[in-house]
């Protein structure tokens, strides 16, 4: 979900946003900092929650773009859960916000000036990508790795991309030859395309 807004709109934020499904409860938060990124807090709705990201020109550890609400309890294979995401790398507030009839939206703000211009004066907000599912946390998944092939297979990605095996995780500062070898065959065997010294 993503929109063109003409020229001559007032100065200050924008918000992209959307209602929560009513028998959400609590949320799942993502935040971190450097070797510890994608840390998780789980906190209620009714507490309300906020994030705010003042990275500039990149996505803060710390500040996720996104999060997961859910069913009282959702775990990784059970209850009803929604997640969002805004496909943004510049700064944004993100705010749980409590509504006239009880419920809660999630809400986005952005500033106008870091949006792509056009000759007009207008701009495109980012997409702001979101699903649902009754499975818990792996139903989540599973439905944004099918958004994401989805998106791949229209725009062409799918097939120019190429399949890539990074290091990092495999050997993180334990560089040796020999075992980078033994890697890079490994992957080869497997259909890796690309191999990333990380």
């Amino acid at each position: 979900m993503a929109g063109r807004w003409p020229a001559g709109l007032p100065s200050g934020r924008i918000a992209i946003g959307l209602p929560l499904p009513a028998n959400a409860t609590e949320a799942l938060c993502f935040g971190g900092r450097w070797a510890g990124e994608m840390t998780t807090d789980r906190v209620p709705l009714s507490g309300g929650v906020s994030r705010i990201s003042r990275a500039g020109s990149r996505t803060a550890h710390d500040a996720f773009p996104g999060l997961v609400v859910g069913s009282q309890g959702f775990s990784a294979d059970a209850g009803e859960v929604l997640a969002v995401h805004l496909g943004w790398w510049g700064n944004y507030e993100l705010a749980v916000e409590t509504t006239r009839d009880g419920g809660y939206r999630a809400i986005f703000h952005l500033d106008p000036r870091e949006l792509s211009d056009h000759a007009d004066g207008g701009f495109v907000s980012p997409d702001l990508y979101f699903g649902w599912s009754d499975k818990g946390l792996n139903g989540i998944r599973t439905v944004f790795q099918e958004g994401v092939r989805a998106l791949r297979q229209q725009s062409g990605a799918a097939t120019q991309g190429k399949v890539q095996l990074n290091t990092w995780e495999g050997v993180y500062f334990e560089h040796s030859e020999t075992r980078l070898k033994e890697m890079a065959s490994a992957a080869a065997a497997m259909g890796f395309e690309r191999f990333v010294l990380d």
